[in-house]
């Protein structure tokens, strides 16, 4: 449709049609001037190459009198106009769920956790995104579909900061885009790290070592998410 394409080509003269190297600088240029808060920058590095495009086509922020919130609404035009096939995801959740980020997860948290961490709160477990590093190891993240956003923030407010294995967990809004890089491009052939939906590798040297990792960052202190992750 020519709603639909308004948003994914840009127009002549506004961006040409960058490759993924040139976008990441560009997003990285446009986020630098834009003045919008982390959650609304990190929520446009998580889109597809496509969304990031269309929202970048439309030019600067400069004469918005609130950036974080133009960014966002930028975003959810773009995710609504481009074609469901760019996120698998998008086919197994409705368009209008909302999206909860998980951070500080165990990593040996399985799906089953996650859904029993939000018994009560509508989700959608068909769409629940165990997030993977580049390695194919657990990264202590998980992406949660909801019945709405309305549900989702919801959750959010009630359930941040509350325990899973003894680890607080931090809870953000996200979106499909964001748990469609938290997934696991494709099967390790080694068996090692998770499946999307969660359940743990049945071999390889991950399943064995995951608690050792663990008691050891219990016993260190002190030692930040983003550090827990890289090990």
């Amino acid at each position: 449709t020519l709603e639909r394409k308004r948003f994914l080509d840009p127009q002549p003269g506004s961006m040409p049609l960058l490759g993924d190297d040139e976008l990441e600088a560009e997003v990285h240029t446009f986020l630098t001037n834009a003045g919008v808060d982390d959650q609304a920058g990190d929520a446009l590095k998580a889109c597809t190459p496509e969304v990031q495009r269309a929202v970048l086509a439309r030019g600067g922020l400069s004469g918005a009198r609130n950036p974080s919130s133009v960014l966002r609404a930028r975003i959810r035009d773009a995710q609504s106009a481009a074609p469901d096939v760019q996120n698998p995801l998008l086919g197994l959740v409705s368009a209008d769920s909302g999206w909860v980020k998980m951070r500080g997860l165990p990593f040996n948290a399985t799906a089953d956790d996650v859904i029993a961490f939000f018994e009560g709160y509508e989700v959608l477990p068909e769409g629940l995104v165990m997030g993977v590093n580049k390695e194919g190891r657990a990264s202590g993240d998980a992406f949660v579909p909801f019945f709405s956003e309305e549900v989702a923030n919801y959750a959010i407010t009630e359930k941040d900061k509350q325990e899973i294995g003894g680890r607080y967990i931090e809870l953000f809004p996200s979106n499909a885009g964001e748990a469609q890089k938290g997934m696991q491009p494709e099967p390790p052939s080694s068996g090692y790290g998770a499946s999307r939906t969660g359940r743990p590798a049945a071999s390889g040297p991950y399943g064995r070592e995951a608690p050792d990792i663990e008691r050891f960052l219990e016993n260190c202190g002190g030692v930040d998410d983003r550090a827990a992750g890289a090990l």
